[in-house]
């Protein structure tokens, strides 16, 4: 079959040269040539103790030595919360919590309150670094059957308590916006749509979506990733009575917007709102996955409040200035959380970046699917925001994946997505169709990741500016990362979590086991640490 004119640009852009697959050393190398047509950037040295730990006072140093220390003590790591149960009965919960208060709360966690994150905010903004605040309050998830009995779960997961649990979650993300304006104008707020809704009905919506995009492939009779006129008028006939040749003639016309004499997946995903799904398939001429997968009338309304809330954070972040970082959640509900974000985005995105995407590049869609975004937000005229991180559900999505007999959807193995992050880095850095409203948000603690994106914005690879890049590390993790690259003038931010002690557990007892597993340079930035404490005392 002949392509069809978006699958040949698509194709034409995988064929481009992988540049950013090139070893960081060599960017690093290309770029003191072209520094006439780069952005200026002083050579960074991530192994500077004295240069990442500037604004770091000698007790927190040592502090975090000993927390990233205890860390690596893989026992005490998998015991944490049985040994803190015990530390509670022998001693008391005050003493207890005292403890973890001046040790793993104080390291990975900024505050209890939207006014105690206040200090550590300052702190980082005198180091040149922002900040993404999220909310980590969060219920015990034990009994959760997304969770349990799956040791490799570093995300939190909400659980659905009915919809005033998410108007209270609306609340609570409506004042971290506040605490952003307050405290890091510059700076993002976290938000999770799972919080917000339903994760069945996001589930629901997801099959619906996917559906759709089905009954797309179903039309496409020559596979060519493009609908004729013809293919489309034939399809509809078959599908839906009480239709005639001329209307849906007349409806390919309207959706078929650049003219191209074809309906592509971009059009083809503006053109059937999924509210207007079950009205579509009253018309079906016989049951199949469209109709099956079509929401009750419960579940439109439920849908909508769970997008009414998403729009009035939206809204109220606008009002403030603050940009909105949306988290990527698990693979079969990721649709349905796509497809809110992208309706914020053209609400919101018309005039800056105010609503960001994850992407989330072990999972073998990301690169194409971020083609996608990047071409509609050409077509639509809207600003693309979007946050690269490599993904935090591996072993849950490969497990679910092989119970129910799906595909895998994630990368064969850790080079692979590596990889996928580079193409995606690429994606965006050097092949965006609009460079100057193309904002990418860096999140890794890769350093290698980290030196590719810093190479390709210094030699002039980077069709988009270092000022609409962004990079971050979770707060007390890769802070050599961080304040480097703070340091060097570069958009350097923190993911800073707040909230109350007992509520926060979940996320600590994560952050313990991730760099118990060596994640995010913890070795190294442990001996940094303790480096600079002994230059310090001892010259």
């Amino acid at each position: 079959a002949k392509p069809s004119t978006f699958g040949r640009r698509l194709a034409a852009s995988r064929r481009r040269p992988m540049r950013s697959r090139l070893a960081p050393a060599r960017l690093l190398a290309r770029s003191s040539r072209r520094l006439s047509t780069a952005t200026a950037i002083a050579p960074l040295d991530f192994t500077d103790p004295r240069t990442a730990f500037s604004g770091t006072s000698t007790a927190e140093l040592l502090r975090g030595a000993v927390v990233l220390t205890a860390c690596t003590i893989r026992p005490f790591v998998m015991n944490a919360e049985m040994l803190l149960g015990l530390s509670t009965r022998v001693f008391g919960k005050t003493f207890t919590d005292t403890v973890v208060r001046k040790t793993f709360f104080a390291h990975f966690v900024a505050g209890e309150s939207a006014e105690g994150i206040k200090p550590v905010m300052q702190a980082l903004k005198a180091q040149g670094v922002g900040g993404i605040l999220d909310y980590a309050a969060e219920a015990d998830m034990g009994d959760n059957p997304l969770t349990a009995g799956n040791a490799n779960q570093p995300a939190r997961v909400y659980p659905y308590a009915g919809e005033d649990e998410c108007d209270a979650n609306m609340q609570h993300f409506l004042t971290g916006v506040k605490a952003v304006a307050d405290t890091s104008p510059d700076g993002f707020a976290a938000i999770k749509v799972t919080a917000l809704g339903d994760p069945k009905l996001l589930e629901r919506i997801s099959d619906s979506l996917s559906a759709i995009q089905g009954f797309f492939t179903s039309l496409d009779k020559d596979g060519n990733g493009g609908l004729s006129k013809e293919e489309f008028t034939a399809g509809w006939l078959e599908a839906f009575d009480g239709v005639t040749a001329e209307q849906a003639g007349k409806y390919f016309d309207k959706y078929d917007t650049n003219k191209s004499g074809e309906i592509d997946p971009i059009e083809w995903s503006l053109m059937i709102p999924i509210e207007e799904v079950p009205k579509m398939v009253s018309k079906c001429k016989k049951a199949g996955p469209v109709k099956s997968t079509a929401l009750s009338p419960d579940e439109l309304v439920a849908m909508k409040n769970m997008l009414s809330r998403c729009d009035n954070i939206c809204a109220y972040a606008a009002e403030l200035g603050v940009r909105l970082m949306i988290d990527a959640e698990h693979f079969h509900m990721q649709p349905a959380i796509d497809q809110a974000v992208l309706t914020m985005q053209l609400k919101y995105n018309k005039t800056y970046p105010a609503v960001y995407n994850t992407y989330q590049a072990y999972l073998r869609r990301t690169p194409g699917k971020l083609r996608e975004d990047l071409e509609r937000c050409k077509r639509e005229d809207i600003h693309f925001g979007g946050k690269l991180v490599r993904g935090a559900y591996m072993v849950y999505e490969r497990e679910r994946a092989a119970r129910l007999g799906f595909a895998d959807p994630i990368q064969p193995n850790l080079e692979a997505s590596h990889a996928s992050y580079a193409e995606c880095m690429t994606e965006m850095l050097v092949r965006s169709p609009v460079p100057e409203k193309t904002s990418p948000f860096f999140a890794s603690h890769n350093e290698d990741s980290v030196r590719m994106a810093v190479g390709l914005l210094s030699s002039g690879e980077s069709k988009v500016t270092s000022d609409k890049v962004g990079f971050g590390q979770l707060l007390g993790m890769s802070d050599h990362l961080t304040f480097t690259l703070g340091g060097a003038g570069l958009k350097a931010y923190k993911y800073v979590p707040y909230g109350p002690l007992d509520e926060v557990m979940p996320y600590l007892l994560r952050r313990a086991q991730e760099n118990s597993d060596a994640l995010g340079g913890a070795p190294l930035q442990r001996a940094m640490m303790l480096a600079e404490v002994k230059r310090r005392m001892f010259g």
